[in-house]
Parts: structure tokens; C-alpha cells; sequence
């Protein structure tokens, strides 16, 4: 069987906190000729793609070598890395050779239904930026001496599928997290477009926070539609209250929550988004934040084709 040809060496996987640590292992390697997957490096090509899909092929082992997570608290916290996390693992399944190489960050330790305690790890204190590059550098010679590559492993993967397991959540799932991620996104998916509305004549001001994003329209410095995201208060905790309104929200009320959920078929987060606005449609369950983004930005689009009447 011919080697499977890999666009990088290595993919790198981290939590924000650590991209000062990260950044330095990548700029070292790089110099000494590894092709290293980084997400700042990846801008350009990835402008305008799914990035999930994306992602997942990186981190599933179809264009990258080796998975290298730089493991800490807040990696296991957050749920972007987490995805990547368990992309890799199910890679690791197809793997006659390790696929995943962890380095552990401060005194994490990955919890054993995730991690076997019998895999060999490196401690990032251990390592300068340098030093782990070179660690790096000689574990992807010793890869290519052996020729190591992909196996044909679906008769084991069919023996797996026979034992079931429960279409429950992980036990690192976090609604919270995943709702925290979502009003990022959002707020970033509505910045990048709010621009699209001035050939109409619209202006559309985006504040955003770590708490909310608030979504005002306006044309000749009048109000036309007002919708705000934030986390919620009126009926509790681990939800978003909505709020949409025309020309503007003038009262602490909401028409609608989001909430974050498992949905067990695909086996990863989704949105329940409860749209109770007068033109609303009811419940809507949503594969992800981009989709969120999009019922969000419709609302406003018809909203206006309707008042353009």
C-alpha cells in the first residue's frame, strides 16, 4: 500500500491561553522545515468554508501526520478544542501507529475514559518552545523511516458498532460553554455582515460582548429594527434571552430563548431556539451557531423587505 500523502506534519490543538506557548512551538518548527496546521497560519484558506467540516478533516488524520492537543484546564472547559479532541480520537481508531502525541500543560491530568493513563505524554514546563520542536522533529523522522501509514481497519470498526452505547452527552458536554461559544459566534457572524445592508440604504450597528449582542438598524438616522442576544435573566441560567422589535426595544422583555442541548443522532451539541416574535414559527432545533446566525439575520431581512412594501 502506497503512503497516504499528508498536506501537514502535524495539526496543533489549544485552548486560548496557551497560544503564546503554542505559537512559539509552531514558529519553531516550521523553521526546521515542518509543515505545522495553525489556525492563524490558515486564515486566508479557510475565509468563507464551514470551518467545522473543515477543521474535522484536519484533525481527523486525512491531511495531517499527527495530532499534537496541548492539554490544560481550559482546554478540557472549552467545547472547540474538545471537538477537535474527539475528531482526533476516532482517527486514533484507524491508526497502526500513534497518531496522537499530548503534551500536557500546568498539572492537568485527561481523565482516563478520554485518554488512556498508559499513553506516553511530554510536559510542556519540561520543553522550551525550541526543544519541543525538535522532540517534534524527531518523532516525524522516525515516522518516515518506518514508513508509517494508514490501515484498513473497517472490519474492526464494524465489530465496534455492534456493542452499543447510550446516546447520552459526554461528560465534559457544558450547555454553558456551548451557549458562550454561540454569542461569540454570533456576534462575529453579524459584525462581518452588517456592512452587506448599506447598498439598501441601512445602517446596522453591532455592539457585542462577552454577555450580548445587541443588533440596531437604522435608515437616515432613524430606528427600523432592534434585536438583541444575551445571556439569560428572566428565566434562569444555561439559556439566551432573544429579543426582537420594531423600531426599537424599549422594554426588559423577550420573545424568545435560546437554549443548548445534545442531540444524540449526530452526537454533538445543538440549539434549541424558541421564537415566540410575531411572525415567529415556534421551536427550532439548530446543528450549530451558524445556523443560529442565519434564523437571526432572516429575521431581520424580512423585517425590512416587509416594512419596504
Amino acid at each position: 500500500m502506497a503512503e497516504h500523502t499528508h498536506t501537514y506534519d502535524i495539526a496543533v490543538s489549544f485552548s486560548g491561553k496557551q497560544r503564546d506557548y503554542v505559537e512559539a512551538v509552531v514558529r519553531e518548527c516550521e523553521a526546521l522545515g515542518v509543515r505545522v496546521f495553525y489556525d492563524r497560519n490558515a486564515t486566508v484558506e479557510l475565509w468563507g468554508t464551514n470551518v467545522v467540516p473543515s477543521l474535522r478533516e484536519v484533525y481527523g488524520g486525512i491531511s495531517s501526520r499527527f495530532f499534537i492537543p496541548f492539554l490544560s484546564h481550559d482546554y478540557a472547559a472549552s467545547a472547540y478544542p474538545m471537538d477537535e479532541f474527539m475528531t482526533a480520537m476516532t482517527a486514533a481508531v484507524e491508526r497502526q501507529y500513534d497518531y496522537i502525541l499530548p503534551v500536557v500543560m500546568d498539572d492537568f491530568r485527561m481523565p482516563p475514559h478520554l485518554l488512556n493513563p498508559a499513553v506516553i505524554y511530554l510536559v510542556g514546563s519540561d520543553y522550551t518552545p525550541a526543544e519541543l520542536a525538535q522532540a517534534i522533529h524527531i518523532k516525524l523522522k522516525g515516522a518516515r523511516a518506518t514508513g508509517q501509514q494508514t490501515r484498513d481497519v473497517s472490519s474492526a470498526l464494524a465489530q465496534m458498532l455492534e456493542v452499543r452505547l447510550p446516546k447520552l452527552p459526554p461528560a465534559d458536554f457544558s450547555p454553558q460553554a456551548t451557549l458562550d461559544a454561540a454569542l461569540a459566534h454570533v456576534g462575529e457572524r453579524f459584525r462581518a455582515s452588517a456592512d452587506n445592508l448599506l447598498q439598501h440604504g441601512y445602517t446596522c450597528r453591532v455592539r457585542a460582548s462577552v454577555s450580548a449582542v445587541t443588533v440596531l438598524v437604522t435608515a437616515q438616522g432613524n430606528s427600523v429594527c432592534e434585536l438583541a442576544l444575551r445571556e439569560g435573566t428572566t428565566l434562569g441560567p444555561d439559556q439566551l434571552d432573544f429579543v426582537f422589535a420594531w423600531p426599537r426595544i424599549s422594554y426588559n422583555g423577550i420573545n424568545g430563548t435560546v437554549a443548548a442541548t445534545w442531540d444524540p443522532d449526530a452526537g454533538q451539541p445543538a440549539l434549541l431556539f424558541h421564537d415566540y416574535t410575531a411572525f415567529g414559527s415556534g421551536n427550532h432545533s439548530l446543528p450549530d451557531a451558524d445556523a443560529l446566525f442565519a434564523a437571526l439575520w432572516e429575521k431581520i431581512i424580512r423585517h425590512l423587505e416587509n416594512t419596504h412594501r
